[in-house]
């Protein structure tokens, strides 16, 4: 089962981020993502202007495993919650200090962020998409009791971790752990009012107030631990915005996955390149052979074949190995990921990844009747023409290598990131702000307009229950983008 979700990420960015199941009871999980990129080719984008090494320039991949999904009120009160993870591994690392168990000590305090977080976020989201605001209420009657009995739970485990026997590291991760999670609480609590008209003022329970007051009393509560975190509204809180994303790359590191790059295929190419030289010095060779044959040594017709097979020689080296290399890479990755994790760095898995330019001619047939879903959309591909690249990744993970690293660790599935910048794109894009005239009666008013442009993405999604596609519109203008939109949702072949 494949969950999958796109959004930008900055003005010039786009995130993709794919969520795979790990098939546990097999010995590999086996995915593939095949990315095709649909360009006008008013914005010049094609081989010459769009290397390789530029793509991969403009491209970020990241890896992580994805914990599962916590509900807020098990975290406050379930017998299986994450705090009993956390008392465990302080209470072990009480009884026996050793470098295994501050480890894991502190992979606990990280892990237990991370999934506070998640069910905070998605507790939020609940709220702000609730139906009315009798729901969302509701929602808010359960936020604000459940923090109330998590926060100072994870605070009373200051008395713990100030023992003489626990380490000064783990000490120090509890301390920026505590200020992590108060930032969190008010930028999510911040994240309901803003984010939701549905609870006024004047409503029957308060909870207006009653978010404002966490929000205080978790600013208050840092104030007094001397965290540093402390926004204000005379200033750009530029330390503050820092500091919590320092935090947050602190704690989630436990999630992603160490990748190491190296280029594949060299080995290939050297024989191509091989060959290649080979079949031009057959070339060169024949040719002094049959006009030796002919004029005899020393001769300047001898002389002028030998000039000229010379010359052919390198030009049919260098057309061989262009036409070869070209046919080889379609059928090879650029790089090869190799992904490791735990203490140990043990390999977890293996990624392959590739970037090509591909003809319309050898578009898959599927592929072609997605991005020529609409009239509009083919009039736009007849009329001005587009170059398509391809992106293709082919991941394998050991699972039962998961298993015995993380045996400590909740493991949900894997998490792909991709992230695309298109900044190159708009270099050549025409003026954003278009005048647009609008008749009112017997008056016109002379209005905003804004030119767009229209990059298409399908994905490919290959896995071993079978196949998905997925479609998605790219709006976007000089100024940077506008808007992701998903054009239809594909059912799974």
């Amino acid at each position: 089962m494949i969950e999958e979700t796109i959004r930008t990420s900055g003005k010039f960015q786009v995130e993709i981020k794919s969520d795979y199941k790990l098939e546990q009871d097999q010995k590999h999980t086996a995915y593939a993502i095949e990315a095709f990129v649909f360009v006008p080719n008013s914005l010049d984008v094609n081989p010459d202007t769009y290397p390789k090494y530029l793509f991969y320039r403009d491209t970020q991949t990241y890896i992580r495993f994805k914990l599962p999904t916590v509900l807020l009120r098990d975290i406050a009160s379930a017998v299986d919650s994450p705090f009993v993870a956390l008392e465990t591994a302080l209470k072990d690392l009480t009884d026996h200090k050793s470098d295994a168990a501050i480890r894991n000590c502190e992979n606990q305090i990280k892990l237990f962020c991370c999934i506070l977080k998640s069910s905070i976020r998605d507790h939020v989201d609940l709220i702000a998409n609730a139906r009315n605001s009798t729901d969302a209420e509701y929602l808010v009657e359960h936020y604000l009791p459940n923090l109330e009995t998590i926060l100072p739970r994870f605070r009373s485990l200051r008395e713990m971790v100030a023992l003489p026997s626990i380490d000064d590291r783990i000490r120090s991760i509890y301390a920026l752990a505590d200020e992590y999670i108060s930032t969190t609480v008010e930028q999510f609590t911040f994240d309901i009012l803003e984010k939701t008209g549905k609870l006024s003022d004047d409503n029957p329970g308060g909870y207006r107030k009653a978010l404002l007051d966490i929000i205080t009393e978790e600013v208050t509560y840092r104030i007094e631990q001397g965290y540093p975190s402390i926004p204000t509204a005379d200033s750009d809180n530029e330390a503050f915005i820092y500091r919590r994303g320092v935090l947050k790359r602190l704690m989630e590191s436990i999630l992603f996955l160490d990748t190491s790059v190296r280029p594949e295929g060299r080995i290939t190419e050297q024989v191509v390149y091989s060959l290649a030289a080979g079949l031009a010095m057959v070339f060169a060779t024949t040719v002094a052979f049959l006009t030796q044959q002919t004029y005899g040594n020393f001769t300047m017709a001898f002389f002028v074949a030998l000039v000229v097979s010379y010359m052919f020689k390198d030009r049919i080296k260098e057309l061989v190995r262009l036409y070869v290399n070209k046919k080889v890479q379609s059928r090879f990755f650029d790089h090869k990921v190799k992904i490791c994790g735990g203490s140990r760095g043990n390999q977890l898995g293996v990624s392959r990844e590739a970037f090509q330019f591909m003809s319309d001619s050898k578009l898959q047939p599927e592929i072609r009747r997605l991005r020529n879903r609409d009239p509009i959309t083919r009039i736009d591909n007849d009329q001005l023409g587009e170059k398509v690249f391809l992106y293709r990744k082919s991941m394998t993970i050991f699972s039962r290598n998961f298993e015995q690293v993380y045996r400590n660790t909740p493991i949900d599935g894997i998490t792909d990131i991709w992230r695309l910048g298109m900044s190159r794109f708009v270099r050549k894009m025409d003026n954003p702000d278009k005048a647009v005239f609008v008749v009112d009666g017997d008056r016109y008013y002379r209005g905003a307009g804004s030119k767009v442009y229209h990059i298409s993405l399908v994905i490919r999604y290959l896995t071993s229950r079978g196949e998905l596609y997925k479609r998605f519109r790219i709006v976007l203008n000089r100024s940077g983008i506008k808007r992701v939109e998903e054009v239809k949702a594909i059912a799974g072949k």
